[in-house]
């Protein structure tokens, strides 16, 4: 019932940012990431675990973090100028977000032991990351394309980006204490939605760079 309560949600963020109002699809998809990362506990906490929930969360999280944010960058491709005249047509290469958001779910659920770090961006990430970009960052078509491409690299990427699972050993966990402290930094001075936008390059930042420092020296 959580994992439907996140497609249900995506499929309302579609529905809103078709019509325009990229705000509320936003805070639809923020929702759905909030079940996506429920759905889990309450299975722990229930011992309710089964292959078609294991199935059913990745194609929830195909339309809420790949389709729904797709739609997002496209309505804003289309609302959005232009230095170079580009077309309107053009902005149909925003679904490659959700084509490369399959290929990512697909990958995971493929490996047999995908251990406690990720390979490439987690989907959710990337589905938060480019819908908070879409509402809160005004910018020309020519940036939006070069976001949806970095977004699709990172995820289908081999980089290791670390997760927020923590291991309960301090010298192992800090960092994840430290990203989460400097995300509810951020929302509190810069809003909700740009705050959201900042966290998560932090993240993407911090897994290219200092965390796999740290990872490489345990």
């Amino acid at each position: 019932m959580v994992t439907l309560c996140n497609l249900l949600l995506g499929c309302g963020a579609v529905v809103f940012a078709f019509q325009g109002n990229l705000s509320v699809s936003f805070w639809l998809i923020a929702a759905a990431g909030v079940c996506d990362f429920c759905d889990g506990l309450v299975a722990r906490a229930t011992g309710q675990f089964s292959k078609i929930g294991a199935q059913l969360d990745s194609l929830a999280d195909v339309v809420s973090f790949g389709v729904a944010p797709a739609v997002v960058m496209f309505t804003f491709y289309q609302s959005s100028g232009s230095w170079f005249s580009l077309p309107d047509w053009l902005g149909y290469a925003v679904f490659l977000v959700a084509g490369f958001s399959a290929l990512r779910l697909a990958r995971f659920n493929a490996e047999d032991d995908p251990g406690g770090d990720f390979r490439g961006l987690p989907t959710p990430a990337g589905g938060l990351w480019v819908s908070s970009f879409a509402v809160s960052v005004p910018v020309g078509r020519e940036l939006i394309l070069v976001v949806v491409a970095i977004v699709c690299w990172l995820l289908i990427s081999n980089i290791s980006m670390f997760s927020l699972k923590f291991h309960g050993k301090w010298r192992e966990d800090w960092p994840r204490y430290v990203l989460i402290a400097m995300a509810v930094f951020l929302i509190a001075i810069e809003g909700f939605v740009r705050g959201i936008f900042v966290a998560i390059s932090l993240y993407i930042v911090s897994s290219l760079n200092i965390f796999e420092r740290i990872k490489n020296e345990r």
